[in-house]
């Protein structure tokens, strides 16, 4: 948790994007109030769900930091508000349906040049961080 919460300040990061079911514990707590905490794609198996009802309490501390969840279907958004989540939306699964997720090609290309700027920024800020 402490590296986490040291790249996210050094870093200025202000989102976290985590896909399907990645609910890092210490990730998540590690996360500074500032940072938007999303969970896309998700997916919760019968057994993760059974594993959460288990440890309720702790579930909804873990889901509480997320600011929205993109979920698959019905059933995961059911199964999250067994957790009291309330800020859920159904998407489908980007994987399975992504014909349905067209992107204009400028806002592809802004997309883009962010990608590399922020690959650009984060080789700069691995060289200032370990070899020095």
């Amino acid at each position: 948790p402490m590296i986490y919460k040291k790249l996210c300040d050094y870093l200025k990061i202000d989102k976290v994007i985590l896909f399907e079911s990645e609910f890092w514990p210490n990730l998540v707590f590690s996360m500074p109030k500032s940072t938007k905490l999303i969970s896309l794609n998700t997916s919760i198996s019968d057994k993760s769900f059974q594993r959460m009802s288990m440890f309720k309490a702790f579930s909804e501390q873990v889901f509480k930091k997320f600011n929205r969840f993109l979920v698959q279907s019905v059933r995961e958004k059911e199964r999250l508000a067994a957790f009291g989540v309330s800020n859920i939306d159904i998407v489908g699964n980007i994987k399975v349906n992504s014909e349905n997720y067209v992107i204009r090609e400028e806002v592809k290309e802004k997309i883009i040049s962010k990608i590399i700027l922020d690959k650009f920024r984060s080789l700069i800020c691995y060289e200032r961080l370990y070899l020095r």
